[in-house]
């Protein structure tokens, strides 16, 4: 695949000339240490003690910018973290993504219906984006009618993120805040078979999760729980195409070899590039010193394309074998939505591959480049296929 230099896919060129010469770093502009092999990706993110999600006081924006994961198990450690994620678990176990599955489909099949005999679509807006966002208001048990809504929410405490956040953001976040805290109140009323109910429910030690926990953790699942899947959607699509053969081979299997080729896409083309954390200790990554309460920037997409982890890593290889990938984290962080975000992107694809026959290629793909280094999605990626 050529890349272009002032494409997005140019990051990965970067990763493999700065892992040669300057695999742990500091980046000034960032203010920040960036690593960028395996061996000391996957160590920063095992050693949750000396590398911690939680922000010192000192790190924290000057402006206030909403986090989601504030004071929920993303941006908690130790004894902690191990309370909410406990707590969380009750209400977000395998059984409950199982009992996802036909549902998934159902809704995909609705999506993809209008598409037949058409030979083309916008994947992001028609499949990707949809899908995972209608799944999981149906899991939070709020009306799907609201989709458009929930979408502006979540594109602003995202830009919100990236530094760029829009006019009027505040209003937008304390509406959003002010709606979730209306769905509490009705549910303590009258429970339902719904996430929030039973995150309610939860309890822990004698502990429950508190108001604004909950309303944390609301506004996390709206932006984790379909950013990052639709982002995953996409990157498979846009990877297949790429590739005739990895095509083929997959709907020659009838989608029984698609769990290998979404692997290969989490590591060759992850939805998140980097994650952040903040050492609690001295420390020596890679040979250079850290300090204590210095940030530091674990690169998993650059872990997942180290030479000395998976030969070959710029080659996308659907039956790899190799060490596993670090997409979805390592160690007491390790995605809590990752087998979701699996089950729904394997749906798609195996309903897609079953539908639209023949090759399939893409023009005018608009990545998104709205946090580069850190996230790596496409925004818009218009799909033809042959009849």
């Amino acid at each position: 695949m050529h890349i272009d230099d002032n494409s997005p896919l140019a990051i990965f060129d970067w990763y493999r000339e700065t892992r040669s010469v300057n695999p742990v770093f500091r980046d000034d502009v960032f203010n920040a240490w960036h690593v960028l092999r395996y061996e000391d990706v996957r160590m920063v993110l095992s050693d949750g003690e000396t590398f911690q999600s939680t922000r010192p006081a000192d790190r924290r924006p000057a402006v206030d910018v909403f986090d989601p994961g504030e004071d929920t198990m993303v941006r908690a450690d130790g004894a902690h973290h191990r309370m909410l994620r406990s707590l969380v678990n009750q209400a977000f176990t395998p059984r409950v993504v199982e009992r996802l599955a036909p549902r998934v489909r159902e809704i995909c099949g609705e999506l993809l219906d209008p598409f037949e005999g058409k030979g083309g679509m916008e994947v992001v807006a028609d499949i990707a984006y949809p899908l995972p966002i209608t799944i999981i208001m149906e899991m939070l048990g709020v009306p799907t009618d609201r989709v458009e809504q929930f979408r502006r929410w979540s594109n602003v405490v995202v830009s919100g993120g990236s530094g760029t956040a829009q006019e009027g953001a505040g209003s937008d976040i304390g509406a959003m805040m002010d709606y979730f805290s209306g769905v509490l109140a009705d549910r303590r009323d009258a429970p339902g078979d719904d996430l929030i109910s039973r995150l309610l429910a939860a309890e822990s030690e004698g502990q429950r999760l508190t108001e604004r926990q909950l309303l944390n953790f609301c506004a996390l699942m709206l932006i984790a729980g379909h950013e990052t899947t639709t982002s995953l959607i996409t990157n498979t699509v846009f990877c297949l195409q790429n590739m005739p053969d990895v095509l083929d081979l997959a709907r020659r299997s009838g989608g029984d070899s698609l769990p290998k080729v979404i692997d290969e896409v989490l590591r060759y083309a992850a939805p998140v590039q980097a994650v952040l954390r903040f050492a609690t200790a001295d420390v020596v990554v890679g040979g250079r010193q850290i300090s204590a309460g210095d940030t530091v920037f674990p690169f998993v997409g650059s872990a997942n394309r180290d030479e000395t982890a998976f030969p070959d890593p710029d080659r996308f290889d659907a039956s790899r074998a190799g060490g596993p990938g670090l997409a979805f984290g390592h160690g007491i962080h390790y995605c809590l939505g990752a087998p979701l975000a699996r089950l729904e992107t394997a749906v798609v694809v195996s309903e897609m591959l079953r539908r639209f026959g023949g090759k399939w290629w893409a023009e005018g793909i608009d990545f998104d480049t709205s946090i580069p280094r850190f996230l790596f999605g496409i925004k818009r990626l218009p799909l033809s296929w042959d009849h």
